[in-house]
């Protein structure tokens, strides 16, 4: 997410857009030179033609539309117009600079895009207009406007220029690692080339009637662009609704940290159209949590960090602003976001009981859409609040799961050697011995006994006993198999459940095992310590179907184990107790 300063990386996607943005540049130049050499007139026209013109672009330019084709939304314009009217009525190099002209004024004055967007848009706008006329001046030669031939070749002429527009998008969108579909937004391209061509051509043939004769036409069309423009924002608001009453369904069902916040950057990424969503959150002592990071930039870049001072940070802008203030000013969520490294997108403060406790940023690298405005910033508001909110209540649920399972997990276990207790072998004993009657397999059971640890309590004291306790149940956690099952019973006693699947020949090679891993050393507290194991092992179902039956048989043979100096004893049923039947050393 933010990539430190003495790291600097160089933005190969800026430099193939300003690459491109000059081939554009020395395209429209030859271009031009082209039709000079083609003899097509390059002074400049009436002066009022000049001023219509930059303002028929910077208006045309302004009436932006929104139309949804194959579930994606696409956005025109009706900039088509002025260059149909341009091609008929004005030569190509006053045509290029007005355009240029009035693309500049809504981009500086409305849009304030950033420079790189804007050097590549201006560009693209001028080889727009050189293309138009090198396909016209080919097409409609010497054909007057009452001639059906300059219409096909005025509507062909505005193809080639959309064209040429949605190949620079693409080319753009490649550079920083996203894509488009070409589909809907070539039908938008017809529809948009073919209805303001036909507007364009109407406005000259009623200019050649009279010019009052355009009167009618401009105010259909400023009827039809407002009807639009109302009908938009209606549609817009709707699907807003739409989008937030999703997002609050979904994360009201997230009860966990971690869910709520795969689906709150979804959404985000979503309702704001942003191709960079990411939420840092920090803990109660303020040290920085593990991120979660689920998208990165249009560009694939790797994700680094947050600062080290990123409470710090959020400390500071959170003192100058009211958590409760609402506000639909972009620059209250630029400025931190400009603080952590994304200038042009926008962060919000996480609050909880009035304290900061994380941050959420998005960001985009759209180049078809402008920066975010304060539409965004209400919407980003209304959302940030309620990801607060809601992830500082899954953030409560994550401690209380946390705490339970900490508790649980306790309760179960021994806390000096960390092995299950002798309550959780009991409720595993019963597990297992279901497994078993099931047709799991046969199953051990074992009892061990270690040998002179009462010698080492004596001679090294009790904390070396612990000692050696701890070190003796790791080796045998890291040393059997994983289905093996130890626990402590208490003082120097364990007991083994282990799953058999061949004969009681396994069980005797297992008890083997663990006796000789006993048997090795132990270098503790300085003192090189020596044990050994006592154990007794039975079989089910031969020596017994319940846990009473089995624990007895294994304690038997262990206690004979103990008291004949042998290392591993089984139990056999049918036979003498008093006397062992098997013993391996």
């Amino acid at each position: 997410m933010f990539r430190p300063e003495h790291q600097p990386k160089i933005d190969r996607a800026l430099l193939r857009t300003i690459n491109l943005s000059v081939g554009l540049i020395v395209g429209i130049e030859f271009g031009l030179e082209w039709l000079l050499g083609r003899g097509t007139p390059m002074a400049w026209g009436p002066t009022v033609y000049w001023w219509a013109f930059v303002l028929g672009f910077a208006a045309t330019e302004l009436a932006v539309f929104d139309v949804e084709l194959s579930g994606e939304q696409t956005t025109f314009t009706l900039a088509e117009i002025p260059l149909v009217l341009g091609l008929f009525l004005f030569n190509p190099l006053a045509v290029v600079v007005t355009r240029l002209v009035g693309t500049l004024l809504v981009l500086v004055l409305h849009t304030r895009q950033m420079p790189r967007k804007m050097l590549l848009n201006l560009a693209s706008s001028g080889a727009e207009c050189v293309v138009a006329f090198v396909i016209f001046d080919q097409l409609a030669g010497d054909a007057h406007i009452t001639n059906p031939r300059s219409w096909l070749a005025a509507l062909v002429a505005i193809l080639a220029a959309d064209a040429t527009s949605l190949l620079v998008v693409e080319a753009a969108m490649a550079f920083h690692g996203a894509s488009m579909r070409f589909s809907p937004l070539v039908a938008a391209a017809l529809i948009t080339a073919l209805t303001n061509t036909s507007v364009a051509l109407t406005a000259l043939l009623l200019l050649e009637v009279s010019p009052l004769a355009l009167l009618p036409l401009v105010i259909v069309m400023a009827i039809l662009i407002a009807a639009w423009h109302g009908y938009s924002a209606l549609a817009a608001r709707l699907d807003s609704m739409s989008l937030l009453y999703d997002f609050t369904r979904l994360v009201a069902g997230s009860q966990r940290s971690s869910e709520f916040v795969a689906a709150l950057l979804s959404r985000l990424r979503e309702l704001l159209a942003a191709d960079f969503v990411v939420v840092h959150l920090l803990d109660r002592d303020g040290a920085q949590t593990g991120a979660s990071e689920t998208w990165v930039d249009a560009s694939n870049h790797q994700l680094a960090a947050a600062p080290g001072d990123l409470r710090h940070r959020l400390m500071v802008h959170a003192g100058s602003i009211s958590p409760h203030a609402r506000s639909n000013s972009i620059e209250r969520y630029r400025a931190l976001a400009a603080d952590l490294g994304r200038p042009d997108g926008m962060a919000a403060v996480l609050y909880s009981s009035d304290e900061p406790f994380g941050v959420l940023m998005v960001d985009s690298h759209r180049v078809d859409l402008g920066p975010f405005d304060g539409a965004d910033a209400r919407l980003f508001d209304t959302l940030s609040r309620h990801a607060a909110s809601t992830l500082d209540n899954a953030n409560l649920i994550d401690r209380l799961h946390h705490e339970n399972r900490q508790r649980l997990h306790e309760a179960r276990h021994d806390p000096l050697t960390g092995l299950p207790n002798r309550a959780d072998f009991n409720r595993r004993f019963a597990d297992f011995l279901d497994a078993a009657a099931a047709g799991a397999g046969p199953l051990g059971v074992g009892l061990i006994d270690l040998d002179k640890f009462k010698h080492v309590n004596d001679t090294y004291g009790h904390h070396v006993g612990d000692l050696l306790l701890t070190a003796v149940a790791e080796r045998w956690r890291i040393g059997l198999e994983a289905e093996v099952f130890v626990a402590r019973l208490g003082g120097d006693e364990f007991a083994l459940l282990i799953p058999v699947h061949n004969s009681p020949d396994e069980l005797l090679a297992l008890g083997i095992q663990i006796e000789q891993m006993a048997r090795q050393p132990f270098s503790l507290d300085g003192h090189v310590i020596e044990v050994g194991a006592s154990i007794g092992l039975s079989y089910f179902p031969d020596h017994g179907r319940d846990p009473v039956s089995l624990l007895r048989s294994a304690d038997q043979a262990m206690y004979r184990a103990k008291h004949l100096s042998n290392a591993v004893h089984v139990e056999v049923a049918g036979r003498d107790r008093r006397t062992p039947v098997e013993v391996l050393r």
